[in-house]
């Protein structure tokens, strides 16, 4: 009988150390680990929105390089090919958690992107104080969590569109960049 208490505390003791590993060293368990196939760039968000606007028209092999990640096609149209882009990890702290790029076949497409992110908190006054002429485009109807308070404003060569959804309204969760057609 005494041995079956001695395993079972054990079993316990083996139980807690496993499942919380952070919280018996001290770590704060609520924060964001990074999978192994997230690459990391040194580049702030904002930094790098000013680079993708320079890069526009987009291009599959321009965001490859500038964001040093394969970018898969995943689906295509008589007009668009998508692709899509692994996680990429920010200097800031911010993530690149999904990277949508379309590619129009027709010519003189510009391309289309969009950057969901998560990890830093970026609150509308982080936007405003990068890009001051925002307007809000869109309001959520209510139906979603997912929904968005979008805002833009309009660059020398893209309309960007900063979306705040309501599952945490306080937070960026996407930047979409629409770029203007010559």
């Amino acid at each position: 009988m005494e041995i079956n208490k001695k395993r079972r505390y054990l079993l316990a003791a083996l139980l807690i150390i496993s499942v919380a590993p952070g919280f018996a060293a001290g770590v704060d368990t609520n924060s964001r680990v990074k999978p192994l196939d997230e690459k990391q760039i040194n580049k702030t968000l904002w930094h790098l929105v000013e680079e993708l606007i320079k890069r526009v028209p987009f291009t599959k092999s321009s965001l490859e390089e500038l964001l040093r990640i394969p970018f898969m096609e995943t689906r295509k149209t008589i007009h668009t090919i998508f692709y899509e882009g692994q996680p990429v990890g920010l200097s800031d702290g911010a993530v690149l958690e999904k990277i949508d790029l379309r590619i129009g076949l027709d010519e003189g497409a510009p391309g289309f992107l969009v950057l969901d992110l998560s990890g830093t908190c970026f609150t509308l006054t982080d936007v405003q104080s990068n890009f001051n002429a925002t307007k809000i485009a869109q309001i959520p109807s209510g139906h979603s969590v997912e929904e968005a308070t979008v805002h833009t404003t309009m660059q020398s060569r893209s309309t960007l569109s900063f979306g705040f959804r309501e599952k945490n309204p306080n937070c960026l969760a996407y930047i979409a960049f629409d770029p203007h057609k010559k």
